[in-house]
């Protein structure tokens, strides 16, 4: 689904305060740019397996249309900001199995909701958490909106992984841009 400018999205981002994403009318929020870069700086993605043509974050990426549920992320560098909402379990899912293939890394960017079926299943214990400190304000557009309602984290799955670490890393947008540490 393509992008809608900035100016289409609700007041303050999301749909307000207590507007989490479970509600919120959209699936296509971006991935921050500092958040991206901090982490492709250490993993060099080379698959975007949850995109839009008009957010990707790779050359290589994968849009609703080539279902990233459903593709082969094998021998990959692969990041994953999914849809938010009820079938983010799926792509906890899926990160683990790709994961688990040899040259493969999956960073995937999502709630830290740790009370979730997904989570205990599949991210505690089997991937590196690494959790976002303050809110994240995904973008629209290439615009930060408001801020998300909810805290993230980046689980990292396969090569370079350290399972049952973690984590945090600094949240560029609270400290001016001026990148994650």
């Amino acid at each position: 689904m393509p992008v809608k400018s900035a100016a289409a999205a609700p007041p303050g981002g999301f749909t307000g305060a207590g507007g989490a994403a479970f509600s919120s009318a959209r699936d296509d929020w971006e991935t921050p740019a500092w958040l991206f870069s901090a982490l492709d700086s250490e993993f060099h993605f080379t698959l975007d397996a949850a995109s839009s043509d008009a957010n990707a974050k790779c050359e290589r990426h994968l849009t609703k249309r080539d279902d990233g549920l459903a593709a082969d992320w094998g021998g990959e560098r692969v990041w994953v900001n999914p849809p938010y909402g009820r079938g983010v379990g799926a792509w906890a899912r899926k990160a683990a199995i790709e994961g688990a293939k040899p040259r493969t890394t999956v960073a995937l960017l999502v709630a830290a909701r740790t009370d979730t079926e997904w989570f205990l299943r599949y991210i505690l214990g089997h991937a590196e958490i690494r959790l976002v400190r303050g809110r994240i304000r995904f973008e629209l557009a290439g615009v930060a909106q408001g801020p998300a309602p909810f805290p993230s984290m980046v689980a990292v799955f396969g090569e370079g992984a350290a399972p049952g670490k973690v984590s945090s890393i600094a949240n560029a947008a609270a400290r001016g841009g001026k990148g994650a540490s």
